[in-house]
Protein backbone atom coordinates (compact mmCIF):
# COMPACT_ATOMS: atom_id res chain seq x y z
CA UNK A 1 0.00 0.00 0.00
CA UNK A 2 2.84 2.31 0.49
CA UNK A 3 4.33 2.06 -2.82
CA UNK A 4 1.28 3.32 -4.08
CA UNK A 5 1.30 6.67 -2.30
CA UNK A 6 4.25 8.00 -4.36
CA UNK A 7 3.40 7.40 -7.97
CA UNK A 8 -0.41 8.17 -7.37
CA UNK A 9 1.42 11.91 -5.89
CA UNK A 10 3.71 12.01 -8.72
CA UNK A 11 0.83 11.33 -11.46
CA UNK A 12 -1.11 14.29 -9.63
CA UNK A 13 1.81 16.33 -10.20
CA UNK A 14 2.19 15.73 -13.75
CA UNK A 15 -1.80 16.54 -14.15
CA UNK A 16 -0.64 19.55 -12.38
CA UNK A 17 2.34 20.87 -14.34
CA UNK A 18 -0.06 20.35 -17.73
CA UNK A 19 -2.90 22.44 -16.58
CA UNK A 20 -5.25 19.50 -15.54
CA UNK A 21 -6.22 20.24 -12.06
CA UNK A 22 -9.63 17.89 -11.77
CA UNK A 23 -7.28 14.84 -12.64
CA UNK A 24 -4.35 15.89 -10.51
CA UNK A 25 -6.73 16.53 -7.80
CA UNK A 26 -8.03 12.92 -8.24
CA UNK A 27 -4.83 10.88 -7.86
CA UNK A 28 -4.06 13.16 -4.61
CA UNK A 29 -7.51 11.97 -3.47
CA UNK A 30 -6.43 8.52 -4.04
CA UNK A 31 -3.15 9.07 -2.45
CA UNK A 32 -4.25 10.40 0.50
CA UNK A 33 -7.10 7.62 1.25
CA UNK A 34 -4.05 5.21 0.49
CA UNK A 35 -2.48 7.10 3.19
CA UNK A 36 -5.03 6.90 5.37
CA UNK A 37 -5.27 2.90 5.04
CA UNK A 38 -1.68 3.13 5.80
CA UNK A 39 -2.50 4.64 9.30
CA UNK A 40 -5.66 2.74 10.48
CA UNK A 41 -4.26 -0.76 9.61
CA UNK A 42 -2.63 -0.89 12.54
CA UNK A 43 -4.63 0.81 14.72
CA UNK A 44 -7.50 -2.07 13.39
CA UNK A 45 -4.71 -4.87 14.45
CA UNK A 46 -4.20 -3.83 17.94
CA UNK A 47 -7.69 -3.60 18.57
CA UNK A 48 -7.96 -7.54 18.52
Amino acid sequence: MEESILPLNNLGDDYAEQNQPKLAALYFEKAQAAERQIVFQPQAIDYH
